[in-house]
């Protein structure tokens, strides 16, 4: 059995939504990228 590789190599966690790197964005496709900006939050909530 093989594994396929998952779409990205770049997963946004919901529990910390954060950006990649810029190492780790400067190896992502533009499609790549696209997927991983949805995720992200807009706006930083203040605590």
């Amino acid at each position: 059995m093989t594994m396929k590789p998952s779409a990205s190599p770049y997963r946004v966690d919901p529990a910390d939504p954060i950006a990649p790197t810029a190492e780790v964005w400067a190896r992502l496709s533009e499609d790549e990228r696209a997927l991983v900006v949805v995720p992200l939050p807009t706006v930083v909530e203040r605590t």
